[in-house]
């Protein structure tokens, strides 16, 4: 199951979802906000080992270094994967026009899903 983070309310599953509310145990967080953790955690319903791809143009060290230490602390204790790209620049260099690179930067997200989740 994956859940977006924030403004994305999308939730893809092997069956219709029929509850209105947060989901509590997903295996991927698709977070195209790089700043979500400052009004809310993205990571929540995240189950343990799970799989965290968020929207970033910094390098490894910068992304981890910006993330506040209570989320680098639930990364770590709950063993949690974290995979970043830079869906907004792929989307510049790939899409064609201005209005087909926010469906750009949602196919890259995809791509990173399924490169990423587990098997």
């Amino acid at each position: 199951m994956i859940s977006y983070t924030a403004s994305q309310a999308a939730m893809l599953a092997p069956q219709r979802i029929r509850v209105n509310c947060e989901l509590n145990h997903v295996d991927v967080v698709l977070c195209c906000d790089p700043k979500a953790f400052t009004h809310t955690n993205p990571l929540a319903g995240l189950k343990k080992g799970g799989v965290f791809i968020v929207q970033s143009n910094r390098t490894e060290e910068d992304l981890w270094a910006s993330f506040p230490l209570w989320m680098q602390k639930q990364i770590v204790d709950n063993d949690i994967r974290v995979f970043y790209l830079d869906a907004v620049q792929i989307a510049r260099e790939e899409a064609g026009s201005a209005d087909l690179q926010l469906r750009m930067q949602g196919i890259a997200f995809q791509g990173a899903f399924f490169a990423a989740s587990p098997t």
